[in-house]
């Protein structure tokens, strides 16, 4: 039987072999959205956008998702990475292997600013890597309670915006969905 990645009626299952370690931290208890490589169902959709390293996930939420701040989380960079679709980056793989979030690797882009970035939204062209769509690494603080108007996620992290209406990244351990 299969996961169930969202506690609302929307049902989404994960395959019966999973190679996400981020899905097992959530077995155990350190996760409160986990993310799959699961099969569309309903509005749902939690389906994997590159296989190369098997775990890079992209997943829309459905229209008007909220999720709310669970624990503290302070954005870790200011001015982050910030690129537009087509643009080529600098891959650091040396920094990316440094990491034990699955997915994302440390880009360096044409005007010198630096971040984790998906793997999944690269494209190797020769000696470059070439990101697939418009993307900027700012990350969102959290405090418990705050509330954010889910977008999408991306192994791990969710693309939200804030009641001011500034758009960012928080991890998905720092949130979970309200339950209205």
């Amino acid at each position: 039987m299969g996961e169930h990645c969202w506690p609302t009626p929307t049902r989404v299952r994960a395959p019966a072999r999973s190679h996400h370690r981020r899905t097992t931290a959530w077995r155990r208890g350190r996760q409160s959205l986990p993310i799959c490589s699961g099969i569309l169902e309903g509005s749902v959709l939690c389906a994997p956008l590159s296989h190369r390293r098997g775990c890079e996930m992209f997943f829309k939420f459905p229209d008007g998702t909220m999720v709310v701040g669970r624990t503290h989380y302070e954005r870790p960079y200011e001015n982050p990475i910030s690129v537009r679709a087509g643009d080529a980056v600098r891959l650091d793989e040396e920094v990316s292997k440094s990491t034990d979030i699955v997915g994302w690797v440390w880009c360096r882009g044409p005007d010198g600013r630096e971040g984790w970035t998906p793997q999944a939204w690269l494209e190797r062209r020769g000696e470059e890597w070439i990101i697939q769509r418009d993307f900027s690494a700012l990350e969102l603080d959290v405090e418990p309670g705050d509330r954010f108007l889910a977008h999408f996620g991306e192994s791990g992290f969710l693309f939200v915006e804030d009641a001011r209406g500034e758009k960012g990244w928080v991890p998905d351990g720092a949130v979970v969905l309200e339950v209205s």
